[in-house]
């Protein structure tokens, strides 16, 4: 998907809250959504992202005094497993 094709997508009470846009290549693409009542920044794995090979977003939750991050981390079937396996554990290292 791109950013387009994104701003298409509404889902009642939701938004979206991080994604990760294909430039490049047609479909694929991430987005997380986070619901309307709860506190999220965005953090940016853009520098870790190639598309089709390993394509990331992620934001951190505020829920009450506790941070929680959630990453999404894809690889198109047709992508560089080796470069997937190499990014996976180097995009974690995020300071919350």
């Amino acid at each position: 998907m791109n950013v387009l094709e994104y701003s298409h997508i509404n889902i009642a009470g939701y938004t979206a809250g991080a994604q990760f846009c294909r430039v490049l290549h047609e479909k694929g693409g991430l987005i997380i959504y986070v619901h309307h009542n709860i506190k999220f920044t965005n953090i940016d794995l853009s520098e870790y992202c190639k598309e089709k090979d390993f394509e990331a977003c992620a934001i951190k939750l505020t829920i009450t005094s506790i941070n929680i991050c959630i990453i999404t981390k894809y690889r198109s079937p047709t992508g560089n497993f080796n470069f997937f396996s190499t990014k996976f554990g180097q995009s974690t290292p995020i300071i919350i």
